[in-house]
């Protein structure tokens, strides 16, 4: 019998093969979205069997869901949540194995249930539920911190450690766990630039992640510079590399107990789990006592949001973050709030130079002006006055004066020769005047 050229495959197993194009992270959180609304329906006594109701079922269920859900601590859920338990929801019945062909958010079958989940989270809004928290960049004081702390020295095993994993998720952008516990000695490799002759680390291999899937034919990475100084990424780096233990091929070793400087291996035999990467940022904001506590995302937000305040194109930031689209980095866009104060600054000025512009007298009587006139006098029509005046003078409202008027402000001596004929503009407005010396001329 001849060899089969082809490979055959059952049903099954192709199913099988395309849920391997989907991501761990969004495999739990359909699993999760799903068990919300089975013990949702559980508790008003349903059958819970959803993934078998015909689509006006659904309709109806899903808008009593949207409407009735809550967490396991009875709390109302974040604007931000029940949207990604309705995306959950919908990416649940798409994919295999239910492989549905209607669409929950969209179809025309699922209308009245979409309206029900535009009132929740108008009613969400309404109790300060809706907004979106992004994670927090690290700001500029915590990073120098950071590098300054003993938590980060490249001279212990553990400091070295840290500092590595933070340079490799700064640089290269990690989002939170993704494929960390996998990363062996050969993920990255050190490359030189043929145009300075200096050194720099770069992914040797393409990888899965959440949003860099299979077809996409870019190699998305970061790359981790030589600088010259003592915290160089690429010379801790290499030096992290060759401490290592010989016996375990995975990147990221637990440190030793007790090292001497000039000991050849500085980490055991024993690959750091899920759970202590995990908590990697929490534990060295603790340790470094930061302002606050960072998660290993901010840490990718903080190198994205530098490329933004520096001006990189959306374009550039993105083939080094990975992000699907431009509108991604829209969270890494924020105004600081150096940049708000630098505002409320500015607007601030403008205030002070108005308040500045109004420091001049009106009248309203003469019975509420007084100075000590050191010269008022009118040649051919045109008044000339000059004086210093030392007592308070307020004015309450914009008058029009005439040149008789205006010299009697400055001298209440002052005898009009002829009955005033031509009304001057409005010269002063809301003023306290303890002392000035002020000179006028009309024309």
């Amino acid at each position: 019998m001849a060899n089969k050229r082809h490979v055959e495959y059952s049903t099954e197993e192709l199913e099988a093969k395309k849920m391997l194009l989907t991501p761990a992270a969004t495999k739990r959180a359909n699993i999760n979205a799903a068990k919300s609304l089975r013990d949702f329906l559980r508790q008003k006594r349903q059958a819970v069997n959803f993934e078998d109701f015909t689509p006006e079922q659904l309709n109806e269920v899903l808008g009593h869901f949207y409407m009735g859900v809550r967490t396991e601590k009875n709390e109302l859920y974040r604007g931000k949540s029940l949207q990604a338990l309705r995306y959950g929801l919908n990416r649940y019945l798409s994919y295999p194995p239910y492989n549905k062909p209607f669409n929950i958010m969209t179809g025309s079958q699922f209308h009245s249930s979409n309206e029900l989940f535009k009132v929740a989270m108008q009613e969400l809004k309404a109790e300060g539920k809706a907004d979106v928290k992004h994670t927090p960049a690290i700001n500029q004081e915590d990073l120098k911190t950071l590098y300054a702390s003993k938590f980060m020295s490249p001279n212990t095993p553990t400091g070295l450690s840290n500092k590595v994993q933070f340079d490799v998720r700064f640089y290269f952008f990690r989002r939170g766990l993704e494929n960390f516990e996998k990363m062996t000695k050969d993920t990255f490799e050190v490359k030189i630039d043929q145009t300075t002759g200096k050194q720099y680390v770069i992914k040797r291999f393409d990888e899965l992640t959440k949003n860099h899937r299979a077809g996409d034919e870019e190699l998305v990475t970061g790359v981790m510079p030589e600088t010259g100084d003592s915290s160089c990424p690429v010379y801790s780096y290499n030096k992290y590399l060759s401490l290592l233990n010989p016996k375990c091929e995975r990147l990221w070793q637990f440190p030793v107990n007790t090292f001497h400087g000039d000991d050849e291996t500085w980490y055991d035999n024993r690959p750091m789990g899920v759970h202590t990467m995990k908590k990697f940022m929490a534990k060295l904001s603790e340790l470094c006592q930061l302002s606050q506590i960072y998660t290993n995302h901010s840490v990718r937000a903080t190198g994205a949001t530098l490329l933004a305040d520096k001006n990189f194109s959306p374009i550039d930031i993105i083939s080094v973050t990975g992000h699907k689209t431009v509108n991604s980095l829209q969270p890494y866009q924020k105004t600081s709030t150096a940049k708000k104060l630098e505002m409320a600054a500015a607007m601030s000025s403008q205030l002070t130079e108005n308040r500045q512009l109004a420091l001049l007298p009106s009248h309203t009587s003469r019975g509420e002006r007084a100075g000590t006139s050191t010269g008022c006098r009118i040649e051919r029509g045109r008044l000339v006055a000059s004086a210093t005046v030392t007592s308070q003078q307020t004015i309450r409202q914009d008058v029009e004066l005439s040149n008789d008027e205006v010299a009697a402000l400055f001298d209440p001596e002052y005898e009009p020769a002829m009955p005033p004929t031509r009304p001057n503009p409005p010269m002063f407005h809301h003023c306290d005047l303890s002392h000035a010396t002020i000179n006028i001329q009309f024309h």
